[in-house]
């Protein structure tokens, strides 16, 4: 997409070095350096949503405005701006440094015996530059430019001690291992910004009066702090290469919660059954491996940083003495009784393995419950606060199958091996915290202007919901014998309604559409999600192939609310051509009207899509040059070298009518995945590298 692009540097270096007979000393590093030109939001919207309501008939270019673009104006539909101008002109660059490394010392003890340091550390950088300059391109424009700069850097240590002890006795192989971990992280901002009266000024030097740190946002404190202790303790048991045992437990403390709700304790157990290693299971040779495992644990989730503290707001005033001034007020609720949201999982698993293992195959039964979830509640306004406390709310169930399929061959120099896996998800919100309580989301004015997921116990979460449509009225009888489809206009109700508009269904049967008549329309969630790898080796080269597919989620196409809905004098999409009129009535696109009166574009199964999607996700070819080649060239100083092609999805199948049906959530609110509001697609991507071992 115009004005978008990215960079991407990596150099990385391991090392592991023998000291005497008793220490191994190593370290890892990573540095990394990323230049990203973002997408614009002019307006506040997607380059998308701008793209397809700008007004069509308008040129792109106008020499005669300041800044040389041209827009619609007042009579035009004047929210979209001018998609190609915000690319051009308003400048987005977020440039960042990364290092992430770690060293480390391991001493044998006894030979049974070894303790490990583990001292690592990630350290990012980042500046993230705006720029917008003055324009005018008709109803929009902006008079100042302004310029953002906002320096961050994150730095995150960690120091890791475990104790190992490792040791056969007989048919008895015991791993104990202990430990504890602390790791900090720390986040800091300077966030300045201001405007001048010239667009030739793009450095802060130039701003009169430029304003430090005054967002107020959380995400944009001057500094963030949070620290986890954790103590680490794991057994691993064998018996006769037979019988498999694997406890853990930790005990972790986050200074994300209150007094009192710090730490949690998070135990885990596994067994195993090698079936296939018993005496009886001889004589069957083409099993090579038949394995009966089971599972049980605790994970316990961390939320951001001073959550559950009261937050103070300072953008009101106040009158002291008579006079005004600077104000400040507490604009979310504080929670002392923020806990751990823990999850809790069970597994029970069969592998397999035939042909000395040329065929193999899993299978595994999976159940998620997490206890305590950590979510907005919903406010009434009336409670006087302006953000959404965080609370834990309810508990919910995920649940499924997975299965796993492969197929290994050598033929000579030729090696091959191609896998299949497939998994299922079953989603229900057990119960939130009050009996009748729900949780509404993604409502967006250029939306629809309504609610569009609802979570609610007994439901998946953050199910589709909305009203259900029963066609287009074709004359003014249908019209006059349907539930009233539009209540709220007094003095004539019903005569929003007219011939070419969508008719929807009375399901409580009162007699007229009202909210009540919502139903659950789909979840964003899949039937079943599965994937196909392929590899192969032939002498230096190498060759991958990943497919990766989801089947039965749907989505909710806010895009197709933009480009059928005809909600304001926008631009649309070409399926308006087909709109009702009385000499087309067989179509499924309702009249075109000023404003909408019928609310054909509120939250329905008519934006509601199937999501499914198989994209060729990835595909690659290498070759490693022979070590002969290596040792007469580099006299042994490298041990290896790779040169490699790659690219990322270059083909999708799916009949998802907008531009990418793996959209995600947008801004990565909650209870919004799924919702296309216009998202940015995934980007073809063609990758050169290589890889050089020493």
């Amino acid at each position: 997409m115009l004005g978008t692009g990215f960079q991407r540097v990596n150099f990385r270096i391991n090392s592991d070095h023998n000291i005497g007979k008793r220490f191994v000393f190593g370290q890892t590093l990573l540095v990394s350096y990323g230049k990203q030109n973002q997408e614009p939001s002019a307006g506040g919207r997607t380059q998308l949503k701008n793209i397809i309501a700008m007004t069509p008939y308008i040129p792109v270019m106008d020499p005669t405005m300041i800044g040389g673009y041209r827009g619609p104006d007042g009579s035009d539909g004047s929210d979209p701006q001018n998609p190609v101008r915000a690319a051009v002109q308003d400048l987005s660059t977020n440039q960042d440094v990364r290092l992430l490394g770690s060293i480390f010392l391991e001493a044998t003890i006894m030979p049974w015996l070894k303790y490990r340091l583990n001292v690592g550390m990630d350290y990012t950088s980042s500046r993230l530059y705006q720029y917008n300059p003055i324009y005018n391109e008709s109803f929009n424009g902006r008079s100042l430019a302004t310029l953002g700069d906002r320096r961050t850097s994150y730095f995150s240590p960690v120091v890791t001690n475990l104790l190992t002890f490792d040791k056969t006795f007989g048919k008895h192989i015991v791993n104990i291992v202990g430990g504890i971990e602390h790791q900090k992280f720390t986040f800091s901002r300077l966030i300045v910004g201001g405007s001048s009266t010239s667009s030739t000024i793009t450095e802060l030097t130039g701003l009169s009066l430029p304003a430090i740190n005054q967002s107020g946002l959380p995400a944009d404190r001057p500094r963030d702090e949070a620290i986890i202790y954790s103590y680490i303790g794991r057994l691993n048991y064998e018996y006769a290469g037979k019988y498999l045992l694997s406890a853990s437990v930790r005990y972790d403390g986050a200074s994300n919660f209150a007094p009192g709700q710090k730490f949690g304790t998070f135990p885990s157990i596994g067994l195993g059954w090698r079936i296939s290693e018993e005496k009886f299971m001889k004589d069957i040779a083409f099993i090579s491996e038949l394995k009966l495992r089971g599972s049980y644990g605790l994970l316990g989730y961390i939320p951001g940083n001073y959550l559950w503290q009261s937050t103070i707001s300072t953008g009101t005033n106040a009158v002291l003495g008579g006079q005004l001034a600077q104000g400040a007020f507490y604009n979310q609720l504080g929670n002392q009784n923020l806990a751990w949201e823990i999850t809790k999982m069970t597994n029970v698993g069969l592998d397999l393995g035939f042909l000395s293992n040329k065929i193999t195959f899993t299978a595994e039964y999976y159940t998620r419950r997490s206890d305590n979830l950590i979510l907005n509640v919903p406010l009434i306004p009336s409670q006087g606060f302006s953000v959404s406390p965080i609370a834990n709310i309810g508990d919910m169930t995920n649940s499924g199958l997975e299965f796993q399929l492969g197929y290994n061959k050598t033929q000579g120099d030729f090696k091959w091996n191609i896998s299949a896996n497939l998994s299922t998800v079953k989603n229900k919100v057990n119960k939130l915290d009050t009996e009748k309580s729900t949780i509404a989301t993604g409502n967006v004015a250029d939306y629809g202007g309504y609610d569009i997921t609802r979570t609610e116990a007994g439901h998946p979460v953050q199910s589709f919901y909305g009203w259900v449509t029963d066609g287009i009225f074709q004359s003014e009888d249908e019209v006059k014998s349907a539930p009233v489809q539009v209540v709220g206009d007094a003095a004539k109700p019903g005569t929003r309604t007219a011939p070419g508009d969508i008719r929807f269904k009375d399901l409580n049967g009162d007699g007229k559409i009202t909210a009540d008549d919502r139903t659950y329309l789909g979840s964003f969630l899949p039937d079943f999600l599965y994937g196909l790898n392929f590899s192969a080796n032939y002498k230096g080269f190498d060759f991958t192939l990943f497919f990766q597919g989801s089947q039965g989620n749907k989505i909710y196409n806010g895009t197709k609310v933009i480009s059928q809905g005809m909600l304001r004098l926008f631009n649309a999409g070409t399926d308006v051509l087909r709109a009702w009129s009385p000499t087309n009535t067989s179509t499924d696109i309702p009249r075109a009207v000023s404003g909408d009166p019928n609310g054909n574009s509120r939250t329905s199964n008519r934006f509601v899509e199937d999501g499914s999607y198989l994209r060729l996700k990835n595909v690659s070819l290498g070759y490693s040059v022979p070590g002969s080649a290596l040792q007469s060239f580099a006299k042994g100083t490298l041990s290896s070298v790779r040169i490699y092609v790659s690219a990322q999805n270059m083909l999708t199948f799916t009949k998802y009518t907008s531009y990418d049906p793996e959209i995600g959530s947008r801004f990565n609110a909650q209870l919004t995945s799924g919702i296309d509001y216009g998202q940015f697609p995934a980007a073809r991507t063609m990758m050169v590298g290589l890889q050089v071992g020493f």
